[in-house]
């Protein structure tokens, strides 16, 4: 007799099983052990994924208390099967928006066009995801100091049974203006800190908070063990403690994800895996003593991900000189791991200008540029590239050059210093030169890339630059380990 059966995602790594047969005055005889090995299924039970959303909260106090929320949304999933929740609201006001005291004639501390919400949780028999999205559009906050054409977060979760993974990739901001500064590109957390005078001491705007984490189970572990995601977002978070007679604090586009997913049973110990990625579309650090400015960054965790950001412009710093132009602009950085630990960064700028002079002619520039990294690790070997990187309409002091120059590629600045083309290097002590795939023999690969590398090294410079100075643009960064 031949039994055909089909196994439970419960099942182990192997199965075995005895036949016996017997008869009447004869004792049961009982067949040798069969057994055959299993390649254990992903067991969506008991996983979850759920999540929040609002386009707005104020709070304020104490002369008119007030703790409101618009547009909250919120989803839950537990097992197989999908739900969602959404809101809109429009021409949102507090105090409120009809005539008279708190009316749109006194002291507006939020106002928006449109407020839109969204939250949906989804479980399949491999993943948990959820995305929560929330949009603010026509925003003004405390009598226009805030004003933004657009808000949106954007909080994505994943887990499965080997591995989990968050994103923010969307979240945006469109015309932001903050006490007469426009902001074209904003770096999760930046603070700005409020008029004093006219807000109270210790006020601040928090543009971008994103706090995201994941978890899995220890090292080794075979069985029993969970895969979590989590991540919130809030785009712009207002503290003021003294606006209209009140202290004030608004939330807006806040965005909040959490999945988990019971881990796949494995039948023999993993390999250490990660990945990692980051790049950013422009680093400028025009004086060796303060922070560089960075735009357009990106970056993953050990555990992979994606994380993204889309520009129209660029122009860092934002206000006087601008080191570095650029228009239509992106990064993004994705990982992976699972029977190959992959990791890819790109940081792509058109139209890039480098230290414009007083005659208007940039020192480096170029119409496209882009640097990619992608590296790859697994069993057999590990492996970095530059698979999409490029550079083309390239020009110093307004001379055409070659295009794609060779790596890392030199040129001298007369009277500024000098100008690295295509740099690129691998992680810790490995050599490019000798190690093009920048494997380091452990299992780990990782690469840099940088398109344009500026550096300052002469005193008395055109430019009033500090020696020490230097300007990059797009740099991108990989790496992937298995061992």
């Amino acid at each position: 007799m031949t039994l055909t059966v089909r196994l439970l995602s419960t099942a182990g790594c192997q199965i075995c099983n005895v036949a016996s047969i017997a008869g009447t005055g004869i004792a049961a005889v009982s067949s040798p052990q069969v057994c055959v090995t299993n390649v254990p299924k992903s067991d969506p039970t008991g996983a979850l994924a759920k999540g929040t959303a609002f386009g707005a909260s104020v709070k304020s106090g104490p002369l008119a208390p007030i703790d409101q929320k618009f547009a909250p949304v919120s989803s839950t999933q537990s097992g197989v099967g999908s739900s969602s929740q959404s809101d809109q609201v429009l021409n949102v006001e507090h105090p409120d928006n009809v005539p008279g005291p708190g009316g749109p004639g006194d002291a507006t501390t939020f106002r928006a066009d449109v407020l839109r919400t969204v939250s949906t949780s989804t479980i399949t028999q491999n993943e948990a995801n959820h995305v929560s999205v929330a949009e603010a559009a026509g925003v003004s906050l405390l009598n226009g100091v805030i004003t933004a054409d657009a808000v949106r977060a954007v909080a994505m979760t994943t887990a499965s049974g080997t591995d989990s993974s968050f994103s923010s990739a969307g979240s945006t901001f469109k015309n932001l203006v903050i006490q007469g500064v426009a902001y074209s590109d904003v770096k999760p957390g930046t603070v700005i800190d409020l008029n004093p005078l006219v807000f109270g001491a210790g006020s601040y705007v928090k543009l971008y908070e994103r706090v995201g984490s994941t978890s899995g189970p220890a090292a080794g572990q075979l069985s029993g063990g969970t895969y979590v995601a989590d991540l919130k977002v809030n785009m712009i978070t207002v503290h003021a403690t003294s606006f209209a007679g009140q202290a004030v604090d608004i939330v807006v586009s806040n965005a909040v994800a959490h999945s988990d997913f019971k881990q796949t049973t494995l039948c023999v110990a993993r390999a250490n895996q990660s990945v990692s990625g980051d790049g950013f579309i422009a680093r400028v650090m025009t004086d060796p003593t303060l922070l560089p400015i960075t735009v357009g960054q990106v970056s993953i965790p050990p555990s992979g991900g994606t994380d993204e950001q889309s520009l129209s412009t660029v122009r860092a710093p934002d206000t006087g000189a601008a080191a570095v132009t650029a228009s239509t602009s992106s990064s993004k950085s994705t990982g992976t791991i699972g029977v190959t630990s992959k990791a890819s960064t790109y940081a792509h700028a058109e139209d890039v200008c480098v230290l414009r002079d007083i005659l208007g002619v940039c020192t480096v520039s170029a119409t496209v540029v882009q640097s990619q990294s992608n590296s790859e690790a697994k069993k057999t070997g590990a492996a970095s590239d530059d698979a999409g990187t490029q550079l083309l309409g390239l020009r110093i002091a307004g001379v055409a050059q070659s295009a794609s120059p060779p790596r890392n590629t030199t040129v001298t600045l007369p009277g500024i210093g000098f100008v690295i083309l295509n740099e690129q290097f691998c992680d810790g002590s490995v050599d490019i030169v000798t190690k093009p795939t920048c494997a380091d023999g452990t299992g780990h690969t990782g690469l840099t890339v940088r398109a344009i590398h500026v550096k300052v090294t002469v005193p008395a410079n055109p430019l009033g630059l500090t020696p020490g100075a230097e300007v990059i643009v797009a740099e991108a960064h990989s790496d992937a380990t298995y061992r």
